[in-house]
């Protein structure tokens, strides 16, 4: 279980997610986080395969997810041990939930004001792949496919960020 991170924070959600679809990959669990994967029925190992990597996930999940929200989801589950259910879940909270605004609110109130430091002991490409992942855990908060930063605006914000240094 040490591969999994804790989920503390609806801001982190993207690294979060990221990293658990990872190591549940790895693991042989990827379906989990695939709303559209169920077990064939008809085939009773199959069943009790898919029960089994469900009750993992779902152990993992009681143990890993520690945001407010996100406990109450766990919980709501704790009979049937859902885990498909509760990733749907936690992925619709860390997009539409209050902390979800505001969070993506501040993440784009940062990226149209931080600026590149040549002083800084960030380095030019530490800083612009920062700025992509700003980006990205921006548009992973979107709902609405026309709040999404996407080419000309992302490209102009990264400008505006580097805008002080020559090369």
């Amino acid at each position: 279980l040490a591969v999994y991170k804790e989920y503390k924070d609806v801001a982190d959600y993207s690294a979060w997610i990221g990293s658990t679809v990872a190591a549940l990959r790895a693991h042989g669990l990827g379906m989990l986080v695939d709303p559209n994967s169920r077990p064939n029925y008809a085939d009773p190992l199959d069943y009790e395969d898919w029960f089994a990597k469900q009750a993992f996930g779902y152990m993992m999940l009681d143990q890993r997810v520690l945001t407010n929200t996100g406990r109450r989801i766990v919980q709501k589950y704790r009979y049937s041990g859902d885990a498909q259910s509760v990733f749907r879940e936690l992925a619709l909270e860390a997009q539409t939930s209050t902390q979800a605004a505001l969070s993506a609110s501040d993440i784009l109130g940062k990226m149209t004001s931080i600026r590149y430091d040549r002083r800084s002991s960030k380095t030019a490409i530490t800083f612009i792949t920062d700025f992509e992942a700003m980006i990205d855990r921006y548009n992973e908060q979107q709902t609405d496919d026309d709040m999404r930063l996407t080419g000309i605006f992302m490209k102009t914000l990264l400008q505006n960020a580097v805008s002080e240094i020559s090369m």
